[in-house]
């Protein structure tokens, strides 16, 4: 439950998988120094049920629908030579789960650490290293308030899965300027897309988290 004003959202989340450890059971690493790493885990798929009211609502709603919980904490992340993050989170209508992360240096390259995890609709989790993920930036957008270029389009595969997807936002302005919290610039937001996964169709919904593009975080992480 959350409230702020006229606004509030009531929800129940129950897990429909196994609770996912990212990495070598749940200690994700962000670069190769030692320090450089994250305890990280997830619930990728929650059966969602509860209620929303808006300033504009004559009434409460009630919603139905599917969330997924992250949880990551560490001491240290980022190295002096990384600029910041793409991540993704999807899932995909034959019951799977998609999440990966790709740390971006200042000269554009990734990570050698970047990596991922696939979830099967069973629960049953793969690890996906850098060599298994092909992102490729279809098109982008330009923000007005801080100039920053994101990401807006991209083709992502998976290729010993047998995965290819075409994902965009739903929305392209989704930038965050957080200055009365930690006072980070970034976007993130909700995407959708359409493609393949085992030669079947298939559409996904998701989130994507894009930081590093107004402004390196290297410092403050």
């Amino acid at each position: 439950y959350a409230r702020d004003n006229d606004l509030d959202i009531a929800l129940e989340l129950t897990p429909r998988k196994p609770v996912v450890l990212h990495g070598d059971e749940g200690f994700s690493r962000k670069g190769s120094d030692q320090c450089q790493a994250s305890h990280y885990y997830s619930f990728t798929d929650l059966s969602t049920k509860g209620s929303i009211q808006t300033p504009a609502n004559i009434r409460r709603e009630t919603v139905i629908g599917t969330s997924w919980f992250d949880h990551e904490f560490g001491s240290s992340q980022l190295g002096a030579d990384q600029e910041g993050w793409d991540w993704f989170s999807l899932h995909i209508s034959d019951g799977s789960d998609l999440m990966f992360y790709l740390l971006r240096r200042h000269d554009g390259s990734f990570v050698p650490e970047s990596s991922g995890t696939f979830v099967l609709p069973d629960g049953t989790v793969r690890h996906l290293g850098l060599a298994d993920l092909s992102v490729t930036v279809l098109d982008t957008w330009k923000s007005v308030r801080s100039g920053a270029v994101y990401p807006s389009r991209w083709k992502l595969s998976v290729e010993s899965l047998g995965i290819e997807f075409d994902v965009l936002p739903l929305v392209a302005d989704q930038e965050l300027a957080t200055r009365q919290s930690i006072d980070i610039t970034y976007w993130e937001g909700l995407v959708e897309g359409s493609g393949t996964s085992q030669g079947k169709a298939v559409t996904v919904e998701g989130y994507v988290e894009l930081t590093g593009y107004a402004g390196s975080l290297a410092e403050v992480f």
